[in-house]
């Protein structure tokens, strides 16, 4: 095997052993995500009337958390507060990206072209953001699209629960790769402000420092009969930009850019030529022909070509202002009524790369080429290949906002043996995108054909001055809104209950409403923006759903030889979808404990799904134009392309099989090791075709072509694909408590592809280890699909006898994966190490509390990679960031 292959494996493994082997300086006790059943972190005290039992994530059915042997029954992660603390002033994207199950990454981009890049979603294993499930508290945090966690107060979090499993058996559509339960903090009295504060400096090679500040207060009120918790943060993230980067600024890509200043324009006779930029510098031009050479992209992109990378935006700065509220009141001593509410408010801003406009002509106009008669025609003749990109306007910004809300309220309480919650949800989200510096059709067709001096000059470099860019520069704003209004009941307690056994189960139903909508300005409605036709839409559809769930548990007493403990659970669920029809889901759970609680085996299968998005479930379609390449015919055309919806979709579907052993020997409390084997079968996978990818025969589709009419293209959405994956996930977590010297630990995990074929209805093709090209836009930063085959994360803690003092080293390894199928280039493994120190300084400052750390201590870039056809330098953010070095502070005090 290729050293490359092996080296970053060989390192973390050695750094890992070296660090847990050797005298430990620093370390925090329970620092990274911890595996069941590793022992959960003590609550806080809550009060008495509290029920001791709590739902997991995976099941409707209470559990007491102290019965190890029932949470273990299913492949569940615990990330704790700390864990979320010890990467210091960043997003929960932040901490989640270091968890190995999260292959895919967490996505800036989002799935199916919902969101620009504010928007930060989770992927587990790889499958897309849109086939893992959110959910907040145990109920879903999204609507219609993949849920947003950038906006969620990491402040706000008690703890979050990762079901690395099918979870439509209890939850329904989208829970196909697991779920993520984030939890909140529901129990607190008296207040606590925190402040922390993490900076680039230590590794600002160039330019900005990537500051980012959290502030946040938290509150928590309690009477004999009411009780109310309360959390606002503020946090604001710096920006970067490519060139803070060494690789950034030294310009070694072969950018492969057209779109650029001073323009390039092929002659007639096919001879490609452009202004002499040696001579030429911007803010001048030429009328004379013999003031053109040869044009030569590559030449051109390693010299002027590189001034445009400058600008682009590498991490966007942004900022949100969120709040959460909880409020229990009592109506008797087994009813409670109870609210939550949540609110934020979300900006993010991005310098994008410059557009170019083409005397081809806008495919939606056909506006025609540059006329012979322009003034600024150097050759006087018609020019119908004459490539600009207007940097007189600059580069084309981009500025999001998302104000999201969340209400529910409901009364829980006991019935007898039972108990029961009915709530109500409400959830809405509204994003505005708004693009500036695009152009309009009809004033660029308009300039060109203008007479005199004052006509738009497509052969200077950045001349054009503002009565010739008149009405060229307008900006696009497009207005996603979702909601979701969803009524549950359910009711769950013991049904039997014996010395040596007991059954347990749960019933419900829910019914939920999600509505969309889609508000584009007039300019992008009538096709006028460049490069830029949508039509504005209304969706709307209701859903309801049945389930219930049966849990078994015989122990020991019941004297069965090798049967120490026995746990069943069965779940379904049947859902009745508007439009679409209905759809059952099982699921069977097993754990068994032959000997001891030392030693379990557990198993899964079910079959889990994911309804067709509500906005491709319409009959209405459109035609539009775009430009095509024919290589069979040698030429580009003008192509006819029909999109829209598909009333006949049908819910794509999967079924998971989980394998898993468990070892938690007892003469070390708290240790234990995991391995769970998991493999995925996704059938009916609803993909969108990229015309293109039709014509070169890569998709399955056809193309008509009639005497004399454009060729026509069918790219609405389909039924067609289908993908096989399975893996490892492999989790080990250390512990030893000396008398004197503290504890000190080992935490680490590993998630391990080994397969991962997509089959798009000609046959398997192997995705392992590189983008998937029919799941994300490759070609769109922050969207990447990267496939690793290994992801590690771990290393060595270190706790205080007192507990006043505590650490961690932990190093993060990527392995190497292909950034392109077609080119079939490497990307290089990634490997990092962070480290954090906690400590309690109540002896100093009664209530004070801090903690520092370094993310990436070696400064370590992140893999780059050369952009697809764009000026954009590329890197997976899911996988790994730019910022470099970065250091941080936090400080938290308590009344």
């Amino acid at each position: 095997m290729p050293f490359y292959a092996t080296s970053g494996r060989t390192c973390i493994g050695v750094a890992v052993a070296i660090f847990a082997l050797s005298p430990p300086v620093f370390a925090q006790q329970a620092a990274t995500p911890q595996e069941v059943p590793s022992p959960a972190p003590q609550p806080e005290a809550k009060p008495k009337h509290t029920l001791e039992e709590v739902v997991v994530t995976g099941s409707n059915i209470p559990t007491n958390m102290t019965d190890i042997s029932v949470q273990a029954a299913q492949p569940l992660t615990i990330i704790t507060s700390n864990d979320i603390a010890h990467l210091g002033p960043q997003d929960l994207a932040a901490t989640l990206r270091e968890d190995p199950a999260f292959t895919g990454g967490s996505s800036n981009g989002g799935a199916g072209g919902y969101f620009a890049g504010a928007v930060t979603t989770l992927d587990l294993f790889g499958l897309g953001d849109q086939y893992t499930l959110v959910l907040v508290d145990g109920r879903r945090f999204n609507a219609v699209t993949p849920a947003n966690i950038a906006n969620i107060p990491a402040s706000a979090v008690s703890s979050i629960e990762v079901l690395k499993d099918g979870g439509s058996s209890i939850y329904g559509s989208d829970a196909v790769a697991g779920v993520v339960n984030i939890i909140l903090n529901k129990s607190y009295q008296g207040m606590e402000v925190s402040a922390s504060y993490g900076d680039r400096v230590f590794g600002a090679d160039f330019g900005t420092h990537a500051t980012d500040l959290t502030t946040g207060l938290k509150f928590g009120v309690s009477s004999d009969r009411a009780r109310m918790v309360g959390n606002i943060e503020f946090r604001k993230r710096g920006g970067t930009r490519q060139t803070d980067s060494t690789f950034g600024q030294t310009g070694s890509l072969n950018e492969r850019v057209i779109y650029s200043s001073p323009s390039n324009i092929v002659l007639p006779n096919g001879q490609d030529v452009i202004l002499n930029y040696n001579v030429f510098g911007p803010g001048t031009y030429s009328l004379n022909p013999a003031d053109y050479i040869p044009y030569n992209f590559t030449a051109y992109n390693e010299t002027v070509g590189q001034i445009q990378r400058r600008t682009l935006t590498d991490r966007q700065p942004q900022q949100d202002l969120s709040g959460f509220a909880n409020v229990e009141y009592d109506l008797t001593d087994k009813a409670t009524l109870y609210s939550q509410i949540y609110y934020s408010a979300f900006t993010s801003f991005e310098q994008d790369k410059d557009w170019g406009l083409d005397g081809y002509g806008d495919p939606f106009l056909n506006y025609g080429p540059v006329p012979a008669n322009n003034y600024w025609n150097p050759f006087k003749i018609p020019l119908q290949s004459v490539f600009y990109g207007l940097p007189e306007l600059g580069g084309v910004t981009y500025n999001g906002t998302i104000n999201s809300s969340r209400i529910v309220g409901g009364v829980k309480g006991e019935i007898g043996q039972f108990t029961y919650d009915v709530g109500v949800t409400y959830f809405r989200n509204d994003e505005i995108d708004h693009f500036g510096n695009f152009y309009s059709d009809e004033a660029i067709y308009a300039g060109l054909n203008r007479p005199g001096p004052t006509a738009l000059n497509m052969f200077c470099n950045a001349c054009n001055t503002p009565a010739q860019l008149a009405g060229i520069d307008v900006s696009e704003q497009l207005e996603y809104i979702s909601q979701q209004s969803i009524v549950d009941a359910k009711i769950s307690g013991p049904l039997l209950k014996r010395d040596n056994y007991d059954v347990a189960v749960a019933v419900g139903a829910e019914t939920r409403q999600e509505k969309w909508t889609f508000d584009v300005d007039p300019l992008t409605t009538t096709g006028d923006v460049y490069y830029q036709q949508f039509t504005p839409d209304f969706q709307e559809r209701r859903s309801s759903a049945v389930f219930g769930e049966v849990a078994y548990h015989l122990g020991e007493g019941a004297q069965i030889p090798a049967l120490h403990k026995l746990t069943v659970n069965v779940s379904a669920r049947h859902e009745q979808i508007e439009g679409v029809g209905g759809t059952t889901n099982p699921h069977l759970a097993v754990s068994w404990q032959p000997i001891s609680a030392d030693f379990m085996l557990r198993a899964s299968y079910g079959s889990s799904f994911r309804a067709p998005p509500i906005n491709l479930l319409r009959n209405t379609q459109q035609i539009v134009d775009d430009y095509l390449n024919y290589p069979a015919l040698g030429i580009q055309l003008p192509t006819e392309v029909i999109e829209g919806g598909n009333p006949h979709l049908r819910p794509e579907t999967a079924h998971t099989l989980n394998l898993g052993i468990i070892i938690a020997p007892s003469q070390l409390p708290g240790s234990s090791l995991t391995v769970d084997h998991i493999q995925i079968h996704q059938r009916d996978v609803i993909l969108i075709p990229n015309p293109q990818d039709i014509v070169d025969g890569t998709f399955p589709g056809t193309v008509i072509y009639s005497s004399g009419q454009l060729p026509l293209i069918n790219a609405t959405a389909t039924n067609v694909a289908g993908r096989n994956i399975q893996a490892f996930d492999a989790a080990l977590n250390l512990q030893y408590t000396t008398a004197g010297f503290g504890t000190f630990g080992l935490k680490y995990r590993g998630v391990f592809l080994t397969q991962f074929d997509v089959n798009n209805g000609s046959g398997y093709v192997s995705q392992l280890g590189q983008f998937q090209s029919y799941v994300y836009n490759v070609g769109a930063p922050g969207a990447l699909g990267s496939l690793p085959r290994t992801r590690q994360h771990g290393g060595p803690t270190w706790a205080s006898p007192s507990g006043d003092l505590a650490a961690q080293l932990t190093a993060n390894f990527v392995d190497h994966y292909h950034d392109d199928p077609g080119a079939n280039r490497w990307v290089s493994q990634f490997l990092t190490y962070d480290f954090n120190l906690q400590a309690d300084l109540k002896r100093y400052v009664p209530g004070l509390s801090g903690s520092l750390g370094i993310i990436n201590i070696l400064n370590t870039p992140p893999p780059y990679v050369e952009g697809f056809y764009t000026t954009y330098l590329l890197y997976d953010p899911g996988l790994s960031n730019s910022n470099g070095r970065l250091g941080f502070v936090a400080l938290k005090y308590k009344f």
